[in-house]
């Protein structure tokens, strides 16, 4: 027969307040929990709960509802908390490889999710008021799941499919009381998924795929609000990282607006953020991508399907946001390699294949020596104050590579510069060499497809012939040199 709790909150308290020296005290805890669950309006049953001689509770047919009628219900075949018998306070929850979820919302069908594993193990440290667990320097928590799958299945109106299946799920976390630091770290080996979601105003989003070699790891100290600006402070440090191999998505999405239906296919990417030292990094690096968008819809207009292939993609950023008293590297970076321009969008353009095909490429790395000079206790001063130097004092630029090319034109940019901030404003010295390639053949294409006014054509043309010097066919240099007495290209001075 099952067990109603009543409630009971006296109980709870008792067990919180006894001085606790033992493991033992686990089954007096979980007593009380069970007692304190009407209170917070859940209702918990179960068919037998047995108690082992290692103060074990092990619960079957366990149900958790918010409300026997309305509310959600969670069933567990089976539930085994454990006591640890090395580590104070630790205790190990383990679970029957079924368990279910019913959830009810008033006016709407229910949603039932069904969930299958090898079973889910957690180990938890200090769980156990009192044992000793809060003396440790850190607390770990760990999680185990060899295989799960997630279904849900009903009439919902807003959840229409529901279907995750997971393998080789870990992760190890922890919790330094003294620091209120939090770190995680973890992954699994591959995911399977498939939604179909409908909000109440007719929006629709549906999407189904899989992922492969995913990896995280997270830490940052657990702080107030208030003490946020202590990251930007170098007074303390925070990281995230993300990385996963191959992924394959598709996707649909409508809403009274737009429409959009396409594939995708990723064979690796990772993003990675930190503030450490007073220094924000940030990074996000992609390898073979392949996008398909069959069906585009914006507002009423139709865009014909194109595909977006590229190699890779890179973006990174590196900023002191700190005076550590020494200048510090600040850089900017961004690399598409090989990025395929759809045909079926510049066929509308240029059906005669007028202009070249050739892929795009970018590659972008500029490095700066600066000090930082905002005042964190009070940084709208350095950012509303109109005045770059404010926010950073830079000492010198070097453009370490700057590369476009696309049509079959080039550009490509190298050269460095010591700024002299003694002015009042910053003051480069130092020389930028410009070389151009397949420009004016590119932009004579423009001009043929009606793209580019022929007059304008025409003046920027002229302009970059009059400022560089020509080292072959459509092949233009330009060495423009920055210093006290002005600035000047291929040594002619520009009227700036």
């Amino acid at each position: 027969m099952k067990n109603v709790f009543l409630a009971s909150t006296t109980a709870l308290a008792l067990v919180w307040a006894a001085p606790a020296v033992s493991q033992s005290q686990l089954p007096a805890l979980l007593e009380g929990l069970e007692a304190m669950a009407p209170q917070m309006d859940t209702l918990i049953e179960y068919s037998n709960k047995v108690i082992g001689s290692d103060s074990s509770v092990e619960y079957t047919d366990l149900r958790i509802m918010e409300d026997a009628e309305n509310g959600s219900v969670f069933s567990i075949d089976w539930l085994r908390v454990t006591p640890s018998a090395d580590v104070p306070g630790q205790i190990t929850i383990t679970m029957s490889p079924n368990a279910s979820a019913l959830i009810q919302d008033s006016g709407m069908e229910p949603l039932q999710i069904d969930v299958l594993s090898d079973g889910i193990t957690a180990t938890l440290d200090n769980m156990i008021p009192g044992a000793g667990g809060d003396t440790a320097e850190t607390w770990n928590y760990v999680l185990d799941v060899p295989t799960l799958q997630i279904t849900a299945s009903g009439d919902n109106p807003i959840i229409q499919e529901l279907n995750f299946t997971v393998s080789g799920l870990t992760s190890m976390s922890s919790f330094s009381p003294a620091t209120q630091t939090v770190m995680s770290d973890g992954g699994l080996a591959a995911l399977i998924f498939a939604f179909d979601i409908t909000d109440p105003s007719g929006g629709k989003v549906a999407e189904n795929g899989n992922v492969v070699d995913m990896d995280y790891r997270f830490g940052f100290d657990a702080v107030s609000e208030s003490e946020m600006p202590e990251y930007f402070k170098g007074l303390r440090n925070a990281y995230f990282e993300f990385l996963s191999g191959a992924q394959s998505i598709a996707m649909q999405m409508s809403g009274p607006d737009a429409e959009i239906d396409m594939t995708g296919q990723t064979t690796s990417s990772s993003v990675s953020v930190d503030i450490t030292d007073g220094i924000f990094n940030f990074s996000t690096v992609s390898g073979v991508s392949n996008y398909q968008i069959n069906t585009m819809q914006i507002e009423g207009t139709l865009i014909p399907p194109f595909a977006i292939v590229l190699t890779a993609a890179e973006m990174a950023m590196r900023l002191p946001l700190i005076n550590a008293g020494n200048v510090e590297e600040a850089s900017v970076k961004m690399v598409i390699e090989n990025l395929i321009a759809p045909e079926s969008l510049l066929a509308m353009i240029d059906p005669g294949q007028t202009i070249p095909r050739s892929p795009i490429n970018v590659n972008i790395d500029v490095a700066a020596n600066v000090t930082s000079r905002i005042d964190w206790d009070n940084p709208d001063a350095s950012f509303d104050s109109g005045n770059p130097s404010d926010i950073a004092e830079i000492q010198d630029i070097t453009i370490r590579q700057f590369l476009i090319s696309a049509a079959g034109a080039e550009v490509t940019v190298s050269g460095d510069a010591v700024i002299d901030n003694a002015m009042g404003f910053p003051f480069p010295t130092g020389m930028v060499t410009i070389t151009a390639k397949g420009v004016q053949t590119l932009v004579n294409a423009l001009v043929q497809l009606g793209l580019v006014p022929q007059q304008e054509a025409g003046m920027m043309m002229g302009m970059m012939m009059g400022l560089a010097r020509s080292e072959g066919n459509d092949h233009y240099v330009s060495d423009v040199e920055f210093s006290p007495n002005g600035v000047t290209a291929n040594g002619s001075p520009l009227p700036f």
